[in-house]
């Protein structure tokens, strides 16, 4: 055992300087990590749909699958480098109020900011230093690939009721017309459940043998939910005997969503063939 485990030295307490400081980099990452998805993964895509002229409804969007890994990149790098320094009590700048008692003999740490701290790292402490950025760039540089894939590729349905398919690279891969299609299906599901509240959402998803094109409510465009749904309903019309419901057994925990005014509680039934 070292002398200075023999004497009890501990390493003196941050300053209330570097404790900030630590806190910052934390609420930074946190901010920055949920900036770049919103921007990201929503905005961004979300301007391009509605660039579209006479677009109707955006779905098959990447942007916040392709966020997840540089929001965990961001909040994994900020809040891990900052909860480690906090750990282990690393000044930044040094506490200039610490005393020695002898009692209590108090370890030398030097702060991140002076030549001393990097003149005593060991060999050993270089090379984790250097892996740890190498693998943190590396880490980051195929975070932002994956990002910027996720921009483009989307499915856009128009007005006179063709769509359009387009890949990572923003070219067209498909085109065709609803009234092409095989069949359509107005589908219910739901997410959460445990801790988190169940959410219940409606889908159109229109299919051509086993291939199909998925639109969320929540993906028409610049559309009230009531603007939605009677979209919804003219398609349903139009395909006739060609619909198909998928979960209608969730109806009326989907219409018991706080979300639905007494209009689109109506529009609901309609849509979903309910008395």
């Amino acid at each position: 055992m070292s002398r200075k485990k023999k004497n009890g030295a501990k390493k003196p307490p941050l300053s209330a300087l570097d404790k900030t400081i630590y806190d910052l980099v934390i609420i930074i990452g946190v901010i920055l990590a949920f900036l770049l998805v919103f921007t990201f993964g929503k905005w961004i895509p979300s301007a391009i749909a509605l660039s579209e002229v006479s677009a109707l409804a955006c779905g098959e969007q990447w942007g916040l699958f392709a966020s997840f890994p540089i929001f965990m990149w961001i909040s994994g790098a900020f809040i891990g480098i900052a909860s480690y320094g906090l750990e282990q009590k690393q000044p930044i700048f040094g506490n200039k109020d610490v005393k020695t008692f002898a009692f209590q003999p108090v370890l030398k740490v030097y702060p991140l900011v002076s030549k001393e701290f990097w003149q005593k790292l060991s060999a050993k402490a270089k090379r984790k230093l250097l892996i740890l950025g190498i693998t943190l760039a590396v880490l980051f540089v195929v975070s932002v690939v994956i990002l910027l894939f996720g921009i483009y590729p989307r499915a856009i349905l128009f007005e006179d009721m063709h769509m359009e398919r387009y890949g990572i690279t923003n070219q067209m891969t498909d085109v065709r017309h609803l009234d092409t299609a095989d069949s359509v299906t107005i589908e219910i599901d739901s997410h959460g459940g445990g801790k988190t509240p169940i959410r219940y959402n409606l889908y159109l998803r229109i299919f051509w043998g086993k291939e199909s094109y998925d639109f969320e409510i929540s993906e028409f465009l610049e559309m009230s939910d009531a603007k939605a749904l009677h979209c919804m309903i003219s398609i349903k019309e139009r395909f006739g005997s060609r619909v198909n419901f998928v979960r209608k057994d969730m109806a009326d925990r989907l219409i018991r969503d706080q979300r639905w005014g007494s209009e689109e509680k109506a529009l609901l039934y309609e849509l979903l063939d309910l008395k």
